[in-house]
């Protein structure tokens, strides 16, 4: 107990009351303390409890303690007996077949009986294949030269560089100085199949399958598949084409085309073709077209049209046409003034 002051003499005291305490400092309960004694072994009755009041109403449960932690496991018990066998199960698929074990030594040969009689000939077989040919030998000294024959049938020819031809008409080789009207200032001049073979012209040249392959004029020239086809140049003749199809048909007097399908038709005399399909059909007589597609349908006569477009550019009158030509902006209307720059050389409007 505390808070009890230390006396040997508990008569000593003055004080008429003794106030006993527990360890915890709560009170022990009335009627617990029976008596006190001191050293001198005086015993002091405590005085009666009183009657003990009515029970107070009891308190609120405290809140729940923490759970205290888990106990170690106990010892395993002893194993119980065995059950009894189950079933015997269904028998399962039947494993894979080992591999074959190796071949047992072949045994000694029986007694060979009689040969019997010989059967009939059978049927004899398809041939075998040829067997690859043999080496061939060393080659044989060279014999010695025949006789020299007779000359060849080929005319020889009148001049330098003339050269052969063949004629389908004597179906044999011939001089080109042969045809007619050749000589050493006149000559005729087509190589390729079927170039100026009808009625070509004097000093004419045809190049090219088919070129100038009919009546094509004198002094003429046709270079290029069919260029030049037919009537080239006319009777005054002077008239070139080069080009696949350049001239084909019709092409006048002194007129020029240079191109693949240039002045292919009718063009006109004098007048000039230069590009792709340029002048192509009816160019009029000393018209210019310079371009691909430049005037490519009837141009009219003494007209030039000069075209870069890359499209069909035709026009309806003789003049100058040009296109294109570049804008230099605020210039309106249907005839406006050119300008040239002096310095890059460019025309605009």
């Amino acid at each position: 107990m505390q808070g009890v002051k230390q006396t040997n003499d508990l008569k000593s005291l003055k004080t008429r009351q003794l106030i006993i305490q527990n360890n915890d400092n709560s009170f022990p309960t009335p009627g617990n303390v029976l008596t006190v004694v001191d050293n001198h072994g005086t015993v002091e009755p405590m005085p009666p409890s009183g009657n003990t009041g009515s029970t107070g109403a009891s308190g609120s449960t405290g809140p729940t303690g923490p759970t205290g932690s888990t106990g170690s496991t106990g010892p395993t018990g002893p194993t119980g007996p065995t059950g009894a066998t189950g079933p015997t199960g269904s028998t399962g698929d039947t494993g894979p077949t080992g591999s074959t074990g190796s071949t047992g030594s072949t045994g000694s040969t029986g007694y060979t009986g009689p040969t019997g009689d010989t059967g009939p000939t059978g049927s004899t077989g398809s041939t075998g294949s040829t067997g690859s040919t043999g080496y061939t030998g060393p080659t044989g000294s060279i014999g010695s030269t025949g006789p020299t024959g007779s000359t060849g049938g080929v005319t020889a020819g009148q001049y330098y560089s003339d050269y052969l031809y063949w004629d389908t008409a004597s179906m044999t080789w011939l001089p080109q100085s042969s045809k007619p009207g050749s000589s050493t200032t006149i000559s005729y001049v087509g190589i390729g199949s079927n170039a100026g073979e009808f009625n070509q012209g004097s000093n004419a040249t045809a190049i090219g399958v088919n070129a100038g392959n009919r009546n094509q004029g004198p002094l003429s020239l046709a270079i290029g598949y069919n260029a030049g086809y037919t009537g080239q140049g006319g009777i005054s003749g002077n008239a070139v084409a080069v080009g696949s199809n350049a001239g084909y048909s019709n092409q006048q007097a002194g007129a020029i085309a240079i191109g693949y399908l240039s002045g292919y038709s009718n063009q006109g005399l004098y007048s000039t073709a230069v590009g792709y399909n340029a002048g192509y059909t009816g160019q009029g007589q000393y018209a210019v077209a310079i371009g691909a597609f430049a005037g490519i349908n009837s141009q009219p006569a003494n007209s030039i049209i000069i075209n870069a477009t890359g499209a069909t550019f035709d026009v309806s009158g003789s003049g100058f046409f040009v296109k294109p030509i570049a804008s230099i902006g605020g210039r309106t209307g249907t005839w406006v003034p050119l300008s040239w720059n002096q310095h890059s050389g460019e025309i605009a409007y």
